[in-house]
């Protein structure tokens, strides 16, 4: 009985000291076909004021190959294709990155920029949305744990397109 109460306890030890945004964790959680309704209700929760809502979800390559020799590549934690055509990467970043924006800025350029091929249209380019799922404080001066940013008129306030879509999500600022 002694045995049990101390493998009960390192149990919740264990829960406790868990990190929940752990890359391989979070990838096998959200990245996995197995769960992809599991991955909608996720990003349709987190795109509910922006979006219409999700159906499905093809996951795709996480490599970003670079586009020049000597160019910089990057791998994505979870990208895929929803309905429609629209681009999601959602990132789990655990430790603080100073140019967390940039990079993310960066991921979604690529994501963005590499879709038409040769000869097609412009009509043809799909929106790219990155979710940032962040464990640490970025926002300092935003006291919201989930900021959504677009590309605005800074003057109006109005959205020039949809086409580009960003939240970083603060896990230390969230309470239920």
């Amino acid at each position: 009985m002694d045995n049990l109460t101390a493998e009960a306890r390192e149990i919740a030890q264990l829960r406790k000291n868990f990190n929940r945004l752990n890359d391989v964790f979070f990838k096998k959680l959200l990245g996995s076909p197995q769960r992809k309704n599991l991955t909608l209700d996720f990003l349709n929760g987190i795109l509910k004021e922006s979006r219409r809502e999700f159906v499905d979800i093809q996951f795709i390559d996480k490599d970003l190959e670079p586009n020049f020799n000597g160019g910089k590549s990057g791998k994505l934690d979870i990208h895929g294709v929803m309905d429609g055509g629209t681009i999601v990467n959602i990132e789990v970043q655990v430790c603080p990155y100073k140019y967390m924006a940039d990079r993310s800025l960066y991921y979604w350029s690529r994501l963005y920029g590499d879709q038409l091929h040769k000869g097609q249209n412009y009509e043809k380019i799909h929106a790219a949305i990155t979710i940032n799922l962040l464990e640490y404080v970025y926002l300092q001066e935003e006291p919201a744990w989930h900021n959504t940013y677009f590309i605005i008129n800074n003057k109006s306030g109005k959205v020039l397109t949809d086409k580009l879509e960003m939240h970083f999500m603060e896990i230390p600022k969230f309470s239920y």
